[in-house]
């Protein structure tokens, strides 16, 4: 009732800053990011970013939330997105109503059975302990012309893009508690999210962490997670830590000064050999995965975004093939501005991700009416 006040009022005096809570998980710890965003004005404000030991140390803000987005690693969501193609039995007669609700149920549990097994085979867990958490329509075609409303028209055959977020059912008792805390809860995968945020046609977005890397592939009618690579960030000091005989905090230590020019021309040339073997090691990953598949939209594009601080060859990066994420320019480009401190922050690759998740569009209003029969149709569905 509170919140339905609260929004109400904000509706009626034309208030369109929002209060964002992101809660961002990491491989031993969460980061909390508070944040006013005014996409009128195009205005980002960090009002504070904290790191949380787990969920049972987060707290309730004591302010009104207007969008909280909880995003969870690999391990504990799955967001995909994929497309349902629907014929229809009388492509001669108008769409009704009554009809479209049939197909937007029938397109649902098409795509419910083509992934629930996967999604538990990618999470490690039983498809009867999956909890639907989010599901939404983002795209209509009849035929091969894109509508919003398919209503009223004839045609052979109903498109729907489907997008949705699954969770352990160990996790649903976390996702009540959050959303009651919001006006807006969004449960998503964190990097399947980031990685649909990019704003240029890719076939892989590569995502790297300190202890494993996450692939996710694109294709025009599929986008979901595609690999778990056993590369991260801390070979490069393990690497740097086995030729000079030292401890992987002096390893550490030493990519430091190498990244700020402070080391002796003989030891920047090892360090930089170790570092170009390293990330060899990571590309010939990749090629073994980008072999394997086909009818990707553009090749080779393959964008890199770096959930750690990572050392890296430029050289890498000097072409077309390979690209780092950096959605705070994009966000500059667009015509965003960073309030405050919250600059500082947005413009580090280590926080590009929360750009992202506070930009990304999760809803769209063009979608409203089908969106409203989904989401009847799934109520008793989502946690």
């Amino acid at each position: 009732m509170i919140q339905w006040l609260i929004k109400t009022f904000k509706r009626i005096f034309g208030i369109r800053q929002e209060f964002c809570l992101v809660v961002e998980q990491f491989d031993d710890h969460l980061e909390a990011v508070y944040a006013r965003v005014n996409n009128h004005k195009k205005k980002i404000k960090l009002v504070k970013r904290r790191k949380i030991k787990n969920f049972d140390k987060l707290r309730k803000p004591l302010a009104f939330i207007d969008r909280l987005v909880l995003a969870l690693d690999s391990r504990h969501a799955t967001t995909l997105e994929s497309v349902v193609r629907l014929k229809r039995s009388k492509p001669q007669e108008i769409i009704n109503e009554g009809e479209l609700d049939h197909l937007v149920f029938r397109g649902l549990w098409e795509f419910l059975n083509r992934y629930r097994s996967w999604v538990g085979k990618k999470m490690g867990i039983s498809d009867l302990d999956l909890v639907l958490a989010d599901v939404q329509i983002r795209e209509v075609n009849l035929g091969s012309h894109k509508v919003f409303n398919p209503t009223g028209f004839k045609g052979r055959e109903v498109l729907f893009r489907f997008r949705a977020t699954f969770v352990p059912r160990s996790m649903a008792d976390l996702v009540s508690k959050f959303r009651s805390w919001a006006s807006d809860l969004l449960v998503v995968e964190n990097h399947s999210i980031v990685s649909l945020s990019i704003p240029e046609p890719t076939d892989f977005v590569v995502h790297l962490a300190e202890t494993r890397t996450c692939v996710f592939a694109s294709r025009p009618e599929e986008r979901l997670y595609c690999k778990e690579c056993l590369w991260g960030a801390k070979n490069i000091p393990r690497a740097i830590a086995n030729t000079f005989s030292v401890d992987e905090d002096v390893a550490q230590a030493i990519v430091g000064r190498y990244l700020e020019n402070g080391v002796s021309p003989k030891v920047a040339r090892i360090v930089d050999a170790l570092i170009r073997s390293e990330f060899r090691i990571l590309l010939d990953m990749l090629n073994s995965i980008y072999n394997k598949r086909e009818n990707f939209l553009v090749r080779p594009a393959i964008h890199f975004n770096f959930k750690s601080f990572v050392p890296r060859p430029e050289y890498l990066f000097s072409n077309n093939r390979l690209k780092s994420v950096d959605f705070a320019n994009w966000a500059l480009r667009e015509g965003y501005s960073f309030v405050g401190s919250g600059k500082k922050y947005f413009s580090s690759p280590l926080h590009q991700g929360t750009v992202a998740l506070l930009q990304h569009s999760y809803t769209d209003a063009h979608y409203d009416f089908v969106n409203r029969l989904l989401k009847r149709r799934v109520r008793w569905l989502v946690s």
